[in-house]
């Protein structure tokens, strides 16, 4: 039993030592791997190894200068970074190395103007000349006319500070990039009427990229569906107004003359028509180069336009039944011209339903409105030359004394007042007084 004990004692002691000289070991390997040096941190990160803290120092200066040189002002830097001199087993950085590293990640700063756009910093030059310099470039850019007023849209300040060396621009590389604008998503919402070309159209872009963008979306497009849109929205906006002056023709206009002594239906050009001309003025805006806008502000009639005159005629040819009148309602004849019941039957009677409408057979000035006796209701319309004609027994007048009406205008509706036996319209014609047959005219 003790010599089993006394084994186990003597395993565990080869152990232990075996660990032991494992440990030292390691400790000595990485006493020989490991150098003093200065590390540079950036974020707490350390990125780069010297061995002495001077070659650091010698690098921030070599670039410091370079900038300085090429910039034509003064360079500084301002401290994003930390050395510590530590151990450490990463390899030394060289010199090239250091360079590059320290000229990506160190903070470079030069006195110089940042160009604001509603409030966000857009752009970075090294003075302010520069800054302007952009500013009129790109109003010279979108000026389509010389005598023209250009503004930018948005809000443009010029602020004098400390800037980046590596965010600064060219005025060329500004101005690519606000011609290049900036990529955004734009969600369009199907209204009435829309249509793919139509959406295409109003945000510049194509049916295809629509499509493109939307592979689940038909031609036919559901009101209130989400169409996504991809545009390019330009980081400023110029815009440009101007005046320009156009020789227009001013289109002639046709009047008509009512003419007695022509037939109704008949029409006589007795004018021909002749085109004008004038000098308009207009207001002219566009953006970024693109007209939006005109707006006539002046004109100058240079030529008067001649009109075209037609006469039409109002006069009532009775002597056939082509003569112009047409009829004032539709419906049978239910009772004719001439004696009935022993006395004289004046016109005719159509018999047509009650309410329908009556319209004027020719062309006149409503002289009664009223009711009279057996007629009821009654209408009299003056049509020159001695002419007139009566509608009666209606149920509503549709027109008032002395309005001028034109043929086939509404008058009344079918009724049955006064001595009516039924619904039905009882129509005259009067010549100098004198009541005529109705058929033989209509």
């Amino acid at each position: 039993m003790e010599d089993n004990v006394n084994k186990i004692w003597k395993h565990r002691y080869k152990v232990g030592g075996t660990i032991a000289v494992f440990i030292v070991a390691l400790f000595f390997f990485f006493g020989l791997h490991t150098n003093e040096v200065y590390a540079v941190s950036f974020n707490d990160e350390a990125i780069a190894f010297v061995t002495q803290k001077e070659a650091i120092e010698d690098a921030l200066q070599t670039l410091k200068e370079k900038k300085s040189t090429k910039l034509g002002q003064a360079v500084e830097i301002k401290k994003n970074y930390e050395i510590q001199k530590q151990k450490s087993s990463s390899p030394v950085t060289s010199k090239e190395d250091l360079l590059k590293i320290l000229d990506e990640e160190v903070n470079f700063i030069t006195r110089g103007a940042a160009v604001k756009i509603d409030g966000e910093e857009k752009f970075y030059f090294k003075n302010d000349e520069l800054a302007d310099s952009f500013i009129n470039k790109l109003k010279d850019k979108y000026s389509i006319n010389s005598n023209g007023e250009v503004n930018i849209i948005q809000d443009v300040k010029i602020i004098n500070e400390e800037v980046k060396v590596k965010s600064i621009n060219s005025v060329k590389e500004a101005l690519q990039l606000v011609v290049k604008g900036e990529a955004k998503q734009k969600i369009h919402v199907v209204e009435k009427n829309d249509t793919l070309w139509g959406i295409a159209r109003n945000h510049n872009t194509t049916v295809e990229k629509i499509k493109e963008l939307n592979p689940e979306l038909s031609d036919i497009l559901q009101l209130g569906a989400k169409v996504v849109i991809s545009s390019t929205e330009p980081l400023l906006n110029v815009q440009c107004t101007y005046e320009i002056n156009n020789e227009e023709t001013i289109p002639f206009k046709t009047k008509y003359k009512m003419d007695s002594n022509l037939a109704v239906g008949k029409r006589q050009v007795i004018q021909q028509g002749k085109q004008g001309k004038k000098k308009v003025t207009y207001q002219v805006m566009a953006e970024n180069g693109d007209v939006v806008g005109k707006e006539s502000i002046n004109e100058v009639v240079l030529q008067p336009a001649k009109p075209r005159i037609i006469n039409k005629g109002t006069k009532l040819m009775f002597s056939s039944r082509s003569g112009g009148l047409i009829w004032p309602v539709t419906g049978p004849i239910s009772s004719g011209f001439g004696m009935r019941w022993g006395k004289m039957h004046s016109g005719i009677d159509i018999a047509a339903q009650y309410g329908k409408s009556v319209c004027a057979t020719a062309p006149g000035e409503v002289t009664r409105v009223e009711w009279l006796s057996g007629y009821g209701r009654l209408i009299e319309v003056n049509h020159g030359n001695g002419i007139r004609t009566r509608y009666a027994h209606l149920s509503a007048f549709g027109v008032n004394i002395g309005q001028k009406i034109s043929q086939g205008q509404f008058l009344g509706k079918v009724g049955e007042t006064g001595h009516a036996t039924g619904p039905h319209l009882h129509f005259e014609i009067r010549i100098n007084g004198v009541a005529k047959n109705p058929l033989n005219y209509l």
